[in-house]
């Protein structure tokens, strides 16, 4: 184990020019006001005592940092096999074992399949675990001697560690998020009913996305006295064929989502509004589609995703409502009379 006697008490985290109170970062658009998960897997209770006090008043992009304590590399695996979300360990090689925090890396990254989450290795007694090799042998993302670590040196390594996690989890949700997309195209061009279409297309998107169990799809014809709802789901679902008939009715006048459409037509683009976020698409027949999705906010990300995947929607709606003209002209052929 790691003997804190051993430790230079003059270098173990002393404050230096730093303060411990940082606050770095812009807050990110969709960022949760969750903290930031860090585990420090350490058997020596000091570690743990010191780290928290080093680290109490950090936050990074609007978010402060949530600390767990593991005193072995086996309470290690079972916090970050149970507990989601965690973005950084701190972790130290000799507890249980000499290389016990050596093999909890290696089997946070295969057994466990984490390749997101950021391993920082501490350590009081660099001989046991040598730099060069650990760094090659083992996916671990920095190397702090416990001599050289100070307040600074602490606090540098976890935001350069929370923001390259931030950025991975990004790539991540955007892969994803993209995957689904080309899964749930080829539905996207069933044939059907143009009704039946909208509300398929809500019901992807909020699969597709996460942007929440509401949604309102509208099309706004040209001369038309406003948006037509042809399918609305959750806080919207009331807007949706309110009087039960097969047409679709318009937005009532006097919703709140009423000026946000108007705006989305005025500028020709998307609208994010607190209430909900607008997208605004164009058809071959000279029609445009508002789709309404809650709630916000919506990440950069998720907007190119989104604004992608809203281009597919208007292309498959265009042949949902050729397919919906042809079975209506095909109905009125069959009305007529037969010639004598």
């Amino acid at each position: 184990m790691d003997n804190p006697d051993n430790l230079d008490d003059d270098n173990w985290l002393i404050d230096d020019d730093a303060e411990a109170g940082a606050v770095v970062g812009t807050p990110h658009p969709q960022a949760l006001r969750r903290p930031w998960r860090v585990l420090v897997v350490d058997d020596d209770a000091d570690v743990h005592a010191v780290t928290r006090l080093a680290l109490r008043n950090v936050s990074f992009m609007g978010r402060e940092l949530e600390l767990f304590s593991a005193y072995s590399a086996a309470a290690g695996f079972e916090r970050l096999r149970d507990t989601a979300d965690i973005a950084l360990v701190l972790l130290d090689v000799v507890m249980e074992t000499e290389d016990a925090g050596l093999v909890l890396a290696r089997r946070i990254r295969e057994e466990l399949g984490n390749h997101c989450v950021r391993l920082v290795l501490r350590t009081g007694q660099p001989g046991q675990a040598p730099e060069q090799r650990v760094i090659v042998d083992y996916d671990i993302n920095d190397y702090k001697a416990k001599t050289e670590l100070t307040t600074q040196r602490l606090f540098t390594a976890v935001i350069s560690a929370l923001r390259a996690y931030d950025t991975l989890t990004m790539l991540e949700r955007t892969r994803a998020a993209l995957a689904k997309i080309v899964a749930a195209t080829p539905i996207l061009y069933h044939a059907g009913p143009l009704r039946q279409f909208a509300a398929g297309v809500l019901a992807q998107a909020g699969a597709v996305f996460d942007v929440g169990a509401g949604g309102m799809l509208c099309l706004m014809a040209a001369g038309a006295a406003g948006p037509a709802v042809l399918a609305a789901t959750g806080e919207f679902s009331g807007l949706a064929d309110p009087a039960g008939l097969s047409t679709p009715g318009l937005l009532p006048a006097g919703h709140p989502l009423l000026a946000a459409f108007a705006r989305a037509l005025h500028v020709n683009a998307s609208q994010y509004e607190p209430q909900a976020t607008l997208f605004l698409l164009h058809t071959q027949q000279q029609q445009r589609l508002c789709i309404a999705v809650s709630p916000p906010p919506v990440a950069p990300e998720q907007r190119d995703l989104l604004e992608l995947y809203w281009q597919r929607i208007a292309a498959a709606f265009d042949n949902q409502y050729l397919f919906d003209q042809l079975c209506m002209t095909r109905q009125a052929g069959a009305k007529l009379p037969a010639p004598s």
